[in-house]
């Protein structure tokens, strides 16, 4: 990678686009993390979780086209997963990146899925935390449902309920309970305490960035693409190859059978990522990809495996 530390707004694919290095002097293969949405932005990851994996790693921080300090494309409604995927490989170009780590959280996981499906000459390792493969899934759906239910209380409570009575889709549901929770609500849905939420609602207000709902509109309206087609896709990231995408084993029931239910990845991971001891298979996805596995290394890694 050929990028000094700093901010800087490149076209990629044909749009500005921000993005921001740090930790270039660890010289690693660069961490490239992936924000969730669709059309959220870095701001708080870079504030929380970023000091942390900057003292060890180079990380690049990506804001997606008409997302957080990005521009728009133009039109106002080019957003589609191979456009995406293919803003990412402009980016890694940009880097003068031959290949990078992917750290995806929510639609940045699914994302990350995709772009390793389509590229996978240029992923090293993915580290994904509740992957959402299309913003359609039933499975997240009803974990959204199920959730509100849970955790609305008062007047509010009872409107979600009576909400969740009417003879609707469960999409339809969903939207309309959206409209009615307050913010006490959504911070106990997101969040499990109530200092992280209220730390996470002052930087949202400093970030003074919003989401437009573009890309989220454009997505939904959009088939699923899947990340788990048959056939062979590369080595398996065990041999030193690319990744590789194949189902995991009790996979194909989950979400009702949905694309994302069926989708599961093979990944591995740093030792540094929570789970249980030895080189075992463990369950790393959420509501988004509940077949999700992925490989838990617990050797020390090298130094060119850094």
């Amino acid at each position: 990678m050929n990028r000094p530390d700093g901010e800087a707004r490149p076209l990629l694919n044909g749009v500005r686009q921000w993005v921001k290095v740090a930790g270039a002097a660890h010289g690693t293969v660069p961490l490239v993390v992936l924000h969730g949405g669709p059309g959220g932005n870095h701001f708080v990851f870079e504030r929380v979780a970023g000091p942390g994996l900057e003292a060890a790693r180079t990380v690049v921080y990506h804001e997606q086209r008409g997302s957080g300090r990005s521009d728009p494309p133009e039109p106002a409604d080019a957003y589609s997963m191979p456009l995406l995927t293919a803003d990412l490989r402009s980016l890694l170009d940009w880097l003068g990146a031959e290949q990078a780590d992917l750290l995806g959280y929510s639609f940045g996981g699914g994302l990350a899925l995709e772009f390793a499906r389509a590229c996978p000459e240029r992923v090293r390792r993915l580290v994904l935390q509740a992957p959402a493969l299309h913003l359609r899934d039933p499975e997240v759906t009803a974990s959204q449902l199920a959730g509100f239910a849970e955790v609305a209380q008062g007047d509010v409570g009872t409107r979600v309920q009576a909400l969740l009575r009417e003879a609707r889709s469960p999409e339809e549901q969903l939207e309309r309970v959206w409209r009615v929770v307050d913010t006490p609500t959504v911070d106990r849905f997101l969040f499990q305490r109530a200092d992280v939420a209220a730390r996470n609602r002052a930087l949202w207000a400093e970030s003074g960035l919003t989401n437009s709902g573009a890309m989220h509109r454009a997505l939904a309206a959009q088939p699923p693409t899947g990340t788990a087609p048959d056939g062979d896709h590369g080595p398996h990231p065990d041999s030193g190859g690319p990744a590789r995408l194949e189902r995991a084993p009790g996979a194909a029931g989950a979400a009702g059978g949905g694309p994302a239910g069926r989708a599961a990845a093979r990944v591995r991971c740093k030792r540094a990522l929570p789970g249980p001891g030895g080189n075992g298979w463990v369950r790393a996805g959420g509501p988004g990809l509940p077949g999700l596995t992925g490989r838990l290394d617990t050797r020390t890694p090298t130094p060119n495996e850094r």
